[in-house]
């Protein structure tokens, strides 16, 4: 084989590794929508509190992860917590598809939580008390009643799409363990049993206001507090994206 052929190969090889314009696009700043309750009027859920998380997300080499980051993940007792997490990139033609990548083996949170094991909510262990914690984003696997280190697939979306929702029976949870890697739980930091996550249309996560929803959609404020219609003017968000009418 030629040095000319060996060259072409090559360039070939190197221009099927690198992104699509369609993982490149997934590139930039995502906000997570998660209740800890699911979705109203799914399943027996009453009512649902919503969580709107800013983070910024960084695209591999090789197109097929996402390096995420959130300033201000999960507050706690006063303090706030930035993590750290990777989503994957599957793509079928033009239709791709995200996994948020649970990881037992390596907390999400880099700082240290040194609160006694009772000032968490649903679990605590005392004999845990005084040792130092660590927040890891796990799954809890409803096969094997179990918090684990997985991933969890998004449904399959349509070139152009910019919300993922991951499945309900797959709940992410953020945890509390005093070991590393992850071996046991003394208390959750919080829970989500419905998650998806939105790309932001630009700089200021407000998405295109010559898009806004219809006046009986419902609309809450950026506390998460349900308002009485569609307000006239200021920020909102419904439908899990943010708007701003003048």
């Amino acid at each position: 084989m030629n040095t000319k052929r060996i060259t072409t190969m090559l360039s070939l090889l190197a221009l099927l590794a690198s992104p699509t314009p369609a993982q490149t696009a997934l590139e930039g700043k995502w906000q997570l929508v998660a209740s800890p309750m699911g979705v109203e009027g799914e399943g027996g859920v009453w009512t649902s509190d919503w969580d709107y998380i800013d983070f910024t997300a960084a695209l591999s080499a090789d197109g097929k992860t996402l390096t995420c980051h959130a300033d201000k993940f999960v507050t706690r007792n006063g303090h706030d917590y930035p993590m750290d997490w990777q989503i994957a990139i599957e793509q079928d033609g033009d239709k791709t598809r995200l996994g948020w990548m649970c990881d037992d083996q390596q907390p999400a949170s880099a700082l240290e939580f040194n609160e006694p094991a009772s000032a968490y909510a649903m679990g605590g262990a005392d004999a845990a008390d005084g040792e130092h914690r660590y927040i890891y984003l796990l799954s809890y696997n409803i096969d094997t009643s179990h918090e684990e280190g997985m991933t969890l697939w998004s449904g399959w979306m349509d070139k152009g799409e910019q919300t993922f929702t991951f499945p309900q029976n797959q709940q992410i949870d953020g945890i509390v363990s005093p070991t590393v890697p992850y071996s046991f739980m003394i208390g959750y930091v919080d829970s989500w049993a419905s998650a998806k996550i939105v790309k932001m249309a630009d700089d200021t996560g407000v998405r295109d206001i010559a898009r806004l929803p219809s006046a009986s959609s419902q609309c809450f404020d950026l506390q998460g507090r349900r308002l009485k219609g569609q307000p006239q003017k200021g920020l909102y968000i419904s439908g899990g994206k943010k708007y701003v009418a003048r």
